[in-house]
């Protein structure tokens, strides 16, 4: 029986279809691979640290591209360029503070940021080297602020601004876990699995609520006639 067994197993690895299956499955995957990293862009997030009092923040020195988009951070966890340890006699800095309205997040590229343009505009017309440093997250409220402040304190601004939203002016810290779907930690293992667990769940969401939309819609028409 148990050679039996060895010799079909044998032949199944020997088969020509399991070779052509094999090869089809390695293939598609490797397609997949190069179409969700290079042309998707995804497969390289942002990632995000927790802090035991700021509750959490950008990792420091990101350099990627992501749906095509560059996004940076420099070694305070800004989105922002580098940032020189000592203040130059011909510098001007300005320090914003806010949430996901001033970090854009991946979707807004790093030459598009408000604080990007300003520092640029602002640079020509004082005739000065400006800094405009993005220190921001998503969903950071008044106590994160706080707490970066205390941490990493103001840089020797020369302006501090705070951009606060509605929806985020009461958020304070609650240093719960962070979720690895919406602030991952580590890059995920291939940019096509990043899609089938992030993305592909929320397309069949949204694929569900057109459908039952376009059914309401279609009834209310019927309805009217």
């Amino acid at each position: 029986m148990l050679s039996r067994l060895k010799f079909i197993v044998r032949s199944i690895f020997k088969s020509k279809y399991f070779i052509s299956i094999i090869s089809f499955t390695i293939l598609s995957f490797a397609i997949g691979e190069i179409l969700a990293r290079y042309y998707l862009g995804l497969g390289t997030p942002p990632l995000s640290v927790a802090d035991p009092t700021i509750e959490y923040l950008y990792q420091s020195n990101q350099n990627l591209y992501r749906f095509g988009h560059h996004f940076i951070t420099n070694q305070y966890g800004m989105r922002s360029p580098p940032l020189a340890t000592v203040k130059g006699s011909n510098e001007f800095r300005i320090m914003v503070f806010g949430d996901s309205v001033v970090n854009g997040g991946a979707p807004t590229d790093q030459s598009e940021l408000a604080t990007t343009l300003v520092q640029e505009k602002l640079s020509k017309k004082i005739n000065k080297n400006v800094f405009v440093g993005n220190i921001s997250a998503g969903s950071w409220g008044p106590g994160n602020w706080l707490e970066y402040a205390k941490k990493y304190g103001f840089f020797n601004a020369d302006i501090v601004i705070l951009i606060l939203s509605s929806h985020d002016y009461n958020d304070n810290p609650t240093y719960a876990p962070l979720d690895p779907i919406t602030q991952p930690t580590k890059q995920p293992i291939s940019a096509l699995m990043e899609g089938i667990q992030v993305y592909l769940p929320r397309l069949v969401i949204f694929l569900i609520y057109r459908m039952r939309l376009i059914r309401t819609i279609q009834y209310q028409v019927i309805q009217v006639r």
